[in-house]
């Protein structure tokens, strides 16, 4: 089930190195759970996922909430379609060194949807192993994702770095992004994703292709990213 559910405002939960351990009898449940509540902050905590049974139980998850700040975390989660970080129509959040390792399959390091605008992730380790599987997934008319100084891996078959759909002012610069199986790029922008701003990556793909972008993906901005590809390509433009 779930550890810890904060409801009040201008919460500060500081774990100072202790973990929370959640799910571990493989029932639906969070980390931490926080539906509406403000000025939360977060910090020094390892999350971890009790057990793979089931689906569907993210480390964090927070809806509607707005003005939140997470530092130095590690999350692992175990079981199916989890999501180290879900957020669900959430304004003005910030993560800061967090790492997270997802381990089964169609999993994600970041969800985010619903609305959600002014997404900071800086500093970021994101490795996810199941197939498929991404490191960071935003849809539904998400604004204002930012991803900076972070490093995502992805080793499952079509699990993709970084999956934008329907969004607007993505921002990745100075990360490193590394897929390590087919059907997998490290960027994939699709469908209405808008004046993106992409500088200074590395990415390291192998069989597909460094950069995807699709229909209706414009006024985006790409400059002095380096793309090393085994047996794919550097940029694929799909109408």
């Amino acid at each position: 089930g779930t550890c810890f559910t904060v409801v009040a405002e201008n919460i500060t939960l500081d774990c100072m190195g202790y973990s929370i351990n959640y799910s571990s009898s493989g029932a639906a449940g969070n980390g931490i759970r926080i539906p509406g509540a403000n000025s939360t902050k977060v910090r020094n905590c390892v999350i971890l996922e009790g057990r793979a049974t089931g689906s569907l139980h993210p480390a964090i998850s927070s809806i509607d909430s707005y003005h939140h700040y997470y530092f130095n975390l590690t999350i692992i989660t175990r079981s199916a379609s989890s999501a180290g970080i879900s957020l669900d129509g959430v304004i003005n959040f910030t993560f800061d060194k967090v790492n997270i390792t997802t381990l089964n399959s169609d999993a994600y390091g970041v969800y985010s949807f619903a609305g959600t605008s002014n997404l900071l992730l800086r500093n970021l380790t994101i490795r996810t192993l199941g197939s498929p599987s991404y490191g960071i997934f935003s849809t539904g008319s998400s604004s204002l994702l930012s991803v900076l100084k972070s490093r995502i891996e992805t080793s499952g078959f079509a699990a993709r770095g970084i999956l934008i759909d329907w969004g607007q002012r993505f921002n990745l610069t100075d990360s490193l992004i590394i897929t390590r199986t087919t059907v997998a790029p490290g960027l994939e922008m699709i469908a209405l994703a808008h004046y993106a701003y992409v500088a200074r990556n590395t990415f390291y793909t192998s069989g597909s292709g460094g950069i995807n972008l699709h229909q209706q993906v414009d006024y985006g901005h790409f400059e002095n990213n380096t793309i090393y590809n085994n047996g794919g390509s550097g940029l694929d433009l799909y109408d």
